[in-house]
This record gives structure tokens, sequence and C-alpha cells, in this order.
């Protein structure tokens, strides 16, 4: 049997893989939601104003309030420059005065500590930017060493790494060092994303694979909230800093219980430590595998570190030890990572040396009219996706009202979100909900850009607060949408790439993000007119690409060409006879997953492994 019927044959939700499942979900969305999102808490501005300078301060604490220009209804003017030996001329601070000093709630920042306010106020949007870049290059990165080495040695890897990165950014005194690391936390934050998506959804078989998919987004919502209680408890930034990298210890113990991957296993030719995990899962459920799981090659025995005795002793015990998969897989025991990765490495070389296949180029992608269109269109609905998404999330402290409850509900809202997107592409596929759910992003978001935080004496930031997360509700909905939708518009050996040029466009939006409320220096309502807008903008450019629920996967160019925008039944025989693999992109919160899907799930599922994948590449 293949690996799919093999993890059938567990159960569709046993305790085997929910309980990893549950693992899995918190080692990757604690540490990863919470080093994305901790700019919002590290980055607040406290009230400030400018130090009176040398020579004007007074035993009066009003002759001092007087150098300081609060009269002025300009905030720039009040926080930035003090009045000139007690006339009405002005000029900016100086850095010699050790310029500002801080008040209010919270005045332990990133912002206080190297007072990034002013003519430095740029910085702070500046750091999650940097991070972000990072997030990009990570996902290239740690999604090629995912296929390499494994799963979990990388897993674990990014785990650490984030621990120790983390904590020295949690003491660093140099802003720049602190935007280096920053650089460094996005790359590995996005490592863990990616390999912890690919590990929780090769933990189903297919059928099962697209719930674990969207249900691991709940986890991050949930992480969202637990961040906004934290930071509540916890004001100091080098504090929650430092709890929020060692959060990555409790993992330690996942090097001896945490299972490599079997469809990873299975398709490097390691069928029998596979089989392994695959037994001892069957114990855990309570149900029974059959004697001998996996057919059996050659290439099982043919180890590279020449190991005759071995060899000889396997063969010597014939059937025997053939179908005694705990001792072979501890023959293999003491082979690390990095050597099983060399022995790959040679099959591969060898069985591809032959290979003549023709496939398909990123030019092929460029060259076709209706794939360039779906990369530009899906690539621009991603941009205004993520740039929607965290410009929402990341500028919430600007909503009147208490920072740490707003914050609250963004996390909040997302778990509804992604649970109705679910049950909704089911029944009415992907364009017409991806439409709906632009458009319910956008309205409210324009019309809170018009309410006043308060009115005739009644406040109404409540009504304008609830505008913001109703669009917020929309947009999600939409990021659950679009990493299944992506994927089914492209041919199976452009998938990766196809996805991938979507995923960048939308790390794009992702960096631009925190810059948004720049624009309300020109109008306090403009960043919402411009949030809304694109959002509905957004939406209807999916009317110009094609339905797929129903569809199997596209193998060719050629598939594809002869689709309609309307949704369709028919099935070719070449491509309903099998299951194809195809590759998806996660960011945020964006991972990549490499995938399968089998014909009888009525949803595409574009969250699973295949069984044998040579190349094994799901780059970003």
């Amino acid at each position: 049997m293949d690996v799919d019927e093999a993890q059938r044959k567990l159960g569709a939700y046993g305790r085997y893989q929910m309980l990893y499942y549950v693992i899995i979900c918190l080692a990757t969305n604690i540490p990863a939601c919470w080093h994305m999102l901790a700019t919002f808490f590290h980055g607040i501005v406290p009230e400030h104003h400018c130090r009176v300078p040398p020579g004007v301060e007074s035993t009066s604490a009003a002759a001092n309030r007087s150098a300081i220009p609060d009269d002025v209804s300009d905030p720039y003017v009040r926080q930035c420059f003090v009045y000139v030996n007690g006339s009405n001329v002005t000029e900016k601070c100086s850095a010699s005065w050790n310029e500002w000093e801080y008040s209010g709630d919270v005045t332990d920042t990133i912002v206080s500590k190297w007072d990034l306010v002013c003519d430095k106020a740029y910085m702070v949007k500046m750091s999650q930017s940097i991070l972000v870049f990072g997030v990009m290059t990570g996902a290239m990165v740690f999604s090629t060493l995912g296929d390499m080495f494994g799963r979990k040695p990388i897993f674990l890897l990014c785990q650490w790494l984030l621990v120790i990165v983390g904590t020295i950014n949690a003491y660093v005194d140099d802003i720049c060092a602190y935007l280096v690391l920053r650089f460094l936390t996005g790359a590995l934050q996005q490592g863990l994303v990616v390999i912890g998506t690919i590990m929780v959804c090769e933990l189903f078989s297919a059928k099962q694979r697209t719930f674990a998919g969207i249900v691991i987004e709940d986890f991050w919502a949930a992480c969202t909230c637990a961040l906004a209680v934290l930071s509540y408890l916890i004001p100091n930034w080098r504090h929650l800093q430092l709890l929020i990298s060692l959060s990555g210890i409790l993992t330690i113990p996942l090097y001896w219980i945490l299972p490599e991957s079997v469809p990873w296993l299975c398709a490097n030719d390691c069928y029998d430590e596979a089989e392994t995990i695959l037994r001892r899962a069957a114990k855990m459920n309570g149900v029974v595998l059959p004697k001998d799981i996996f057919r059996r090659r050659n290439s099982d025995y043919d180890d590279d570190d020449n190991d005759e005795k071995t060899k000889m002793q396997i063969f010597a015990n014939g059937e025997k030890d053939s179908a005694d998969p705990e001792r072979r897989a501890k023959t293999k025991k003491t082979e690390n990572f990095i050597a099983r990765y060399r022995r790959l490495r040679h099959q591969r070389i060898r069985s591809d040396s032959g290979q003549t296949t023709n496939r398909y180029t990123l030019l092929d992608l460029i060259r076709h009219p209706m794939l360039r269109t779906h990369a530009a269109v899906m690539g621009s609905i991603w941009l205004v996706i993520t740039y929607v998404y965290y410009g929402i999330t990341l500028n919430t402290k600007d909503l009147a009202g208490n920072r740490y409850l707003n914050f609250f509900l963004t996390g909040l809202v997302e778990i509804p979100a992604y649970t109705v997107s679910f049950f909704v592409i089911k029944t009415w596929g992907r364009r017409l909900p991806l439409l709906c759910f632009h458009i319910l992003a956008g309205v409210p978001l324009i019309i809170s850009a018009f309410i006043s935080d308060t009115a005739g004496g009644t406040g109404l930031f409540v009504l304008k607060t609830a505008c913001v997360m109703i669009g917020k509700f929309g947009i999600t909905a939409s990021f659950g949408i679009v990493f299944l939708y992506s994927p089914e518009l492209f041919p199976t050996t452009l998938r990766s790439q196809g996805t991938g040029i979507s995923s960048f466009c939308g790390r794009v939006g992702n960096m631009i993000a925190p810059f948004a409320t720049a624009l309300d220096v020109f109008a306090p309502w403009l960043s919402a007119v411009v949030f809304g807008t694109v959002s509905v903008a957004g939406g209807l450019l999916v009317l110009i690409l094609p339905e797929t629920l129903n569809r199997p996967l596209p193998q060719s160019i050629e598939e594809i060409e002869q689709w309609t925008t309307t949704t369709t039944t028919e099935k070719s025989s070449a491509v309903s006879a099998q299951t194809t693999t195809t590759t998806t992109t996660r960011t945020r919160i964006s991972a990549g997953v490499v995938t399968e899907t089998g014909d009888d799930d009525d949803v595409t599922d574009p969250f699973t492994t295949s069984a044998k994948q040579s190349d094994g590449d799901h780059r970003l």
C-alpha cells in the first residue's frame, strides 16, 4: 500500500494524530505568532515631549512646562519642539539635551529606549518591515532545508535558534543590532511556520488535511489573544521579549518524543523508520496494520555506508528480518540527519540520471496568457489581503479605547472567520465567497473612516471598533480561502512557482502595512478608506479567475486553457486517474506545503504531501 492508504488505516482523527497535531500546533504558533506580532507592544509610543533645554530649567514646574508648546494643535510640534527663551519661537529638540521625557501607562518600550520619535519614528515601523524581509528569506531557505534534512531536525533547529536570537534581542543596547536580530527572528519564525504547517498536515491522510491546514490558523488566533493578555500583565518590553523567547525551551522534550514525518520518510526511501512510526501510531489508536505495510525494494537495504556485515545479516535472516522494521530501523539508528541527506542525495542523483521528462519552467508561466493572468491577479489579491490584514492588526493601537482589548478582539474574530470560510467553500466554491468576504471587509472599513470617536458628547468609538472588527473578520476569511485557491490555478509542475509568486506579493503587502497610517498625515480618514477601497477592488479582481470547485488539480497548461470562469464537474481521464502533487505557501502567518488530493474529497486539498517526491521542492 502507499503512504496515504497506510495513514487512512490509522483512522481519520485517532489519538496519535490529534495528540501530535495539538503539540505541533502549539509549538509552532506560540513562538511564531508572538515573535511576529510583538512589535505591536514593543513599539508602543508613550506620551512624550521635549526635555527642557539647559538654561531654561526653573524650580517652578509650571515654568518648565511653559517651554513646551502645549498650546499648539499640531501634535508633532507639541512633541518635537520647544519654545526658545520664553518666546513664541520654537526649535526642534537637540540630541545634546537627552531629548525627550516620557509619561503614561507604558513608558518602557523600544521607543523610549532609543528615542524613536519625531524624525526617528519611522524606525519602529521599519523594524517590522525588516522582520518581514527575514520572513521572505526564511521561507525560501528553511523550506528547502526541510526537504533535504527532514522536518523534525529543521523544526527543532528553528525553535532553539529562536530562543537564542530572541533572548539576545531582549538585552541589546544598540538599535542596529536590534534590527539585525529582528531580521534573523523573521527568518527563523517563517522556518517554524513552514515546517510546522507541513508536519501537522502530513499527520493525516489526504481527506483530512484541508481540515488540518485550516484549524492550525485557529491556534494562531488563540495565540494572538494570549499575547494581548501577556502584554497587559508585562508592560516592560524586555521582560515580554524574554518570555516570548524562552517559551521555546518547552520544546526540548520534543527531541525525544516528536516523530519524523512519515510521508517525508517514504518519499526519501526510509521505509523502515516510517513503518516503525506507523506501528506505534496504530498501537496508540488501537488498530491493526498489515504485516508488511510497504512493498519492499532492494534499495531498502542499499546503505551507502557499505556496512556489508549488516546487509549479509539481513539477507541471511531472510523474511524474518524483512518483516521486522524495528530491527532494521535500529541498524540505522546512529545515522544522523546529515549522513542520511548524503545517502539520499546520492540515491536521487542515480535515479534521476536517466530521466528526460520535459518540465515547465517559469518562462511558461509568463509566456501563456491565462497562466500570466492567474499569477498577476492572484498576486494582486495576496498583496491586498496581507496589506489589509496586517495593516488592521498592527494599527489597532490607533483605535480609541483600550489597546489591549482591541488587539485581543482582532485575534478573537479570526477563529469564527477561518471556521466559516472552511464550510462556505465546500458549498459555494472559491470565487463567490472570496468576493463576498472582500466586500464584507472593505465596506465597514470605509464606513469606519468617517465615524468620529466622539460626536455631540457621545462616544462612538465602540461603533468604529465594531466596523474595524467586521473588516478584520472578512479579510481573515479571505486569507483562509486564498491559501486553498492559489495552488488550484496552476498546473502541477508550475504550482510551486505560481503559488510562490503569489506569496511573494503577499510579503510585499506585509512589508508596507506598518506604514499604512502614514497616510493619515494628509487626512485622518485616508488610511481606513485605502484599506476598504483596495479590499473591494481585490474582491472584484476575483471575477477574472475561474472557479475551481469540483475541478481536479490541473496537470498541464492545456487543461487550464480549456477552463471557463464557471464551475465545472468535468474531469479528464488523465487527471481523475491519479492524485496530483501541489504546493501552497504560508506567511504570517505564510508557510509552504507539498500536497496531493484524493478523488474522494469534495474540497480540493492543498495540504498533502506526495508519497514519493523525488525532487522534494516546495520553495516559496
